[in-house]
């Protein structure tokens, strides 16, 4: 860590490090919809022909993100290596594989366990911080290599271009940046001494991004994880967001999460969340309610009517378990539909 220089966030989490004439950039981009990450290895020097070998040691948890690995006796087998030229698959009782391929490396298997890693964040919150990961050996690349990237895949990556997979996922975060733009018709507006547009254009790119990390897909639908990735859904969230969904990504991605929830409404309930396995739970009242607000206000922002009264059988649904419930209701005015 002594040689990190910069570390930044723009299409993708940047690091820069310098050693010496040595520059190593490190480029981590999610692979959208897939269990894949690319890292990306930018090598800067005045002579690469006269860089020594670079050496990565990967290491691995393989754990649920809420949880915490420490090696122990029982747990010291736990691990199993297959191992090729240039890749290494671990599998693990915990579940899934875990894939690292790196064409133009060298694969040396060195099992072994490094101890007590720390969480800053953790420890501020008064959580576990310290880790212990596995750490299935070393990819070995040659000299003068001034570029490259290593996939980590829950599939077999061997058969894919990596290169290729970043340069994709580059090409599509740069194109939700410009169709957000293109959603957003705000009028000019100043805020001190710069006018709102030239400051909109710079904050809606960081808006989308980050929103773009927390729609997730599900096997009936697409859904928003305010806590991704450590929580599930917490639907009240997500409906307070569908304003700023249907904004930066438009009507389709806003209606398919309102169906997702009018979908799984019981009795006129709309769930509270869902668990690990997407199964719904019921545990508050007032999510009825922010349904509502949300459908109303994504059709004040899309005017897609045709939602609204495809919905308007789970609204019906709400009103009337409230009624027969004998809640009182304090309205403003008429419902909005």
């Amino acid at each position: 860590a002594r040689f990190l220089t910069e570390a930044r966030m723009d299409l993708f989490p940047v690091f820069r490090y310098r050693a010496g004439n040595i520059t190593l950039e490190k480029t981590i981009a999610a692979i959208h919809a897939e269990d894949t990450v690319v890292i990306r290895y930018s090598i800067h020097a005045d002579e690469l022909a006269g860089l020594p070998h670079l050496d990565l040691r990967p290491f691995a948890a393989c754990r649920a993100a809420d949880t915490l690995r420490k090696a122990r006796p029982e747990t010291q087998d736990e691990f199993k290596l297959r191992v090729g030229k240039d890749w290494v698959c671990i599998e693990s009782q915990a579940g899934m594989p875990l894939w690292i391929y790196a064409a133009q490396s060298s694969m040396q298997a060195e099992p072994d366990w490094h101890f007590n890693f720390e969480y800053s964040k953790d420890a501020e919150r008064g959580q576990a911080f310290q880790e212990d990961l596995f750490t299935p050996g070393v990819l070995r690349f040659g000299v003068g290599i001034s570029e490259i990237h290593v996939i980590i895949s829950a599939q077999d990556p061997r058969e894919r271009d990596a290169k290729e997979l970043f340069e994709k996922e580059k090409s599509r975060r740069e194109a939700l940046s410009e169709t957000a733009s293109r959603l957003l018709s705000y009028g000019t507006v100043t805020a001190g001494n710069a006018s709102w547009e030239a400051i909109k254009s710079n904050m809606t790119h960081h808006l989308e991004l980050s929103l773009d990390q927390h729609i997730v897909w599900r096997l009936d639908g697409r859904s928003a994880l305010a806590g991704y990735h450590a929580l599930p859904d917490r639907v009240r969230d997500t409906l307070v967001a569908i304003p700023g969904i249907a904004l930066l990504r438009g009507k389709e991605t806003a209606a398919r999460i309102l169906r997702l929830f009018a979908r799984h409404a019981r009795s006129g309930r709309i769930p509270s969340g869902f668990d690990a396995l997407g199964a719904p739970r019921y545990e508050a009242v007032d999510t009825g309610f922010w349904f509502i607000l949300a459908l109303y206000r994504y059709q004040e922002i899309t005017t897609d009517s045709s939602l609204v009264s495809e919905l308007m059988p789970a609204v019906r649904a709400i009103m009337g378990a409230l009624q027969k419930g004998h809640t009182s209701l304090a309205l403003t005015g008429a419902l909005p539909f």
